[in-house]
């Protein structure tokens, strides 16, 4: 059975040889529509599941603060009187210290609404813990480790896929990114080429061609999103977000001016002091610290 033969019966939509031209003896002519189908079914395979999980976990991390809400109800949430005024950060911080006398306050992160102010703090064997207090009251809601906030555990999964090694996790989400890519391509190519064959099938009433003739119009917009979506976010992964660092602050220049050429430690402190686990990124952790003269006593 021929590669063409094969197509045909898994339902793709190869078009019917050229005729007109004879082919050289020994030869047969490539059929391209074949050929970007089959990377086109192969992309799917590597795409489809990598990006649901990307999805998933991009969804849960961008509605963190719901997410995090709902499974810790009563601590990241209180109820604000109305008419009242939150409490200063040095009185709430009291409240940290009280409850809490053996921590060190690494960060505090103040909130408005009906939002918990977050104190970041560390214990003397250097486990991380954030302490959530009410702003109206002053009194501490709750007490909960990095891994137990479900946006931690999206932002980890989106990250490295919890495979413990950061790299290879990542390199396999870039990975699956970068064949997105060679997905939609493909796709549209496939789009604009099968139009008459996809046609053909219909009019035949081939068993599956309104199938495939729906996918390839909900395909072009969804590949355009995914395109996108792909593009904006492969600048943050390993290979690609290396690349995108040196353009944008490599070789002693920045996209926001020159580079004073001191070392930074923002990304170290970063990490220490923001409550979860994920590394800094390199936007804000790697970016050129900016000079400042102050006034002489």
């Amino acid at each position: 059975m021929t590669a063409t033969e094969m197509d045909r019966r898994t339902g793709a939509d190869v078009p019917e040889r050229p005729t007109g031209r004879a082919s050289r003896p020994g030869t047969r002519p490539t059929n391209w529509f074949a050929a970007f189908w089959r990377w086109h079914f192969y992309g799917s395979i590597i795409v489809i599941p990598v990006l649901f999980i990307l999805s998933i976990s991009g969804l849960t991390y961008m509605f963190r603060a719901e997410a995090d809400s709902f499974t810790h109800p009563g601590v990241l949430t209180v109820t604000a009187p109305e008419g009242a005024e939150r409490a200063s950060l040095s009185s709430q911080e009291a409240a940290v210290r009280e409850a809490f006398p053996d921590r060190e306050i690494l960060s505090v992160v103040d909130a408005t609404g009906d939002r918990s102010t977050v104190f970041v703090t560390e214990s003397a064997d250097g486990v991380g813990s954030n302490v959530y207090v009410d702003p109206y009251s002053t009194t501490v809601t709750g007490d909960l480790t990095e891994n137990e906030l479900v946006s931690n555990w999206a932002e980890r999964i989106h990250g490295d896929l919890l495979l413990g090694d950061e790299q290879i996790g990542d390199r396999i989400v870039e990975l699956g990114a970068s064949w997105a890519i060679v997905l939609t391509i493909t796709g549209f190519i496939i789009f604009f080429l099968g139009r008459r064959p996809r046609g053909a099938a219909r009019a035949k009433k081939v068993p599956g061609s309104r199938l495939r003739g729906m996918h390839a119009i909900a395909g072009l917009p969804v590949g355009l999103g995914i395109l996108m979506l792909v593009v904006s976010g492969l600048p943050w992964t390993g290979v690609w977000g290396s690349l995108a660092e040196q353009v944008a602050a490599g070789d002693g220049e920045s996209l926001w001016g020159a580079d004073p050429g001191a070392e930074s430690t923002l990304g170290d402190l970063i990490e220490d002091t923001n409550g979860t686990t994920a590394p800094a990124g390199w936007a804000i952790a790697g970016g050129p610290l900016g000079t400042s003269q102050g006034a002489g006593p």
